[in-house]
């Protein structure tokens, strides 16, 4: 009897432990964003696709050339890796539908072309 009582408890206390840090990272997810100053920028020399990028605070990070730092819940870091992706390919859907309209009107122009050329030969 004593055993179902404290196999109880233990897991009373580990759900609620549970649920206590699920509920801790919610406003986190939430926090609000601050750009960051940068200070010095300097190109990588191990990888010209990297700089060395020296921000407010005195603190110094090799990133991307055109990454973006921010301040969050007063912790300075690179933005996370979904949100450099969307800000990186933020308008490729637009170019690629222009690049289609494109190709569409350079096909037609292609397929008519030869039809003049045929009458014109006639």
């Amino acid at each position: 009897m004593n055993f179902k009582k404290t196999t109880i408890r233990k897991m009373a206390w580990l759900i609620g432990g549970i649920f206590a840090l699920l509920i801790s990272a919610v406003p986190a997810a939430y926090a609000k964003m601050e750009d960051v100053q940068v200070l010095e920028r300097k190109p990588d020399e191990s990888n010209p696709k990297y700089e060395i990028v020296k921000v407010e605070g005195g603190l110094i990070f090799r990133a991307p050339k055109d990454m973006t730092f921010v301040k969050q819940d007063g912790v300075i870091a690179p933005i996370s890796t979904e949100e450099y992706c969307l800000r990186k390919f933020d308008g490729v859907e637009q170019q690629i539908a222009a690049l289609s309209k494109r190709i569409s009107a350079l096909e037609r122009k292609a397929r008519t072309a030869p039809d003049k050329k045929n009458q014109e030969s006639l």
